[in-house]
């Protein structure tokens, strides 16, 4: 499916209600989400399988799907669950397919299924430092690829990027930002003083280092 065509139908959908501040659940921007995932695509060969780790509503597995993907949706908040799965049910009403998902409603540590790649919007750390770290742990512990987005400042002791490289070296995976995004966050909790601000991301791709 076109990039266009997968950022139209992802518009579309249903959004965390009542975010919760400790898991720092903001939707991936569908805009952001479809140029993932064709990234993705390009650096795909036939069928492949995906983990979305801290899954929220859907969106990154949704569009994942979209692109032809089979993908486990991990999520351990139901509220969020209950979400994905209208988002799933309107997708299938709006294009008359199926997607090939299957949810996983526990917390990401206790998800094992080895897959091709790991495609993912973890928490950012702007709540709780390295808060993110659990999920890099697991996604190298399922994958060789892993494909993730992460805040380019959470990190205070040290600039984040060489951070989080040291951190992948330390695990035997190679570290390269494919891209820098505007994500825009909405002012839904308590302590957010403006309707929405934006803050930089960066795509990061993770790839396990060949044994000499």
């Amino acid at each position: 499916m076109k990039k266009k065509k997968v950022e139209i139908l992802l518009t579309d959908l249903k959004g965390f209600k009542d975010p919760r501040p400790e898991l720092e659940q903001y939707s991936t921007p569908p805009g952001i989400a479809s140029d993932i995932l064709n990234i993705v695509l390009l650096d795909s060969d036939g069928k492949t399988v995906i983990a979305d780790l801290g899954s929220g509503t859907g969106m990154l597995s949704i569009a994942a799907a979209l692109n032809g993907f089979e993908v486990h949706s991990v999520e351990k908040d139901s509220k969020a669950v209950e979400t994905m799965r209208m988002n799933i049910g309107s997708i299938k009403v709006e294009t008359g397919k199926d997607l090939d998902i299957t949810i996983h409603e526990k917390d990401v540590e206790h998800f094992n299924r080895k897959v091709d790649k790991v495609v993912m919007n973890p928490p950012f750390g702007l709540q709780e430092e390295n808060n993110n770290l659990k999920f890099l742990k697991k996604a190298f512990n399922i994958s060789k690829e892993v494909f993730a987005l992460l805040h380019s400042s959470n990190n205070k002791k040290q600039e984040t990027r060489e951070f989080l490289t040291k951190f992948a070296n330390f695990h035997k995976f190679n570290t390269r930002i494919l891209k820098t995004y505007d994500f825009g966050i909405p002012g839904k909790m308590s302590f957010h003083e403006k309707e929405e601000k934006d803050v930089k991301v960066d795509l990061y791709y993770f790839k396990e280092q060949k044994v000499e």
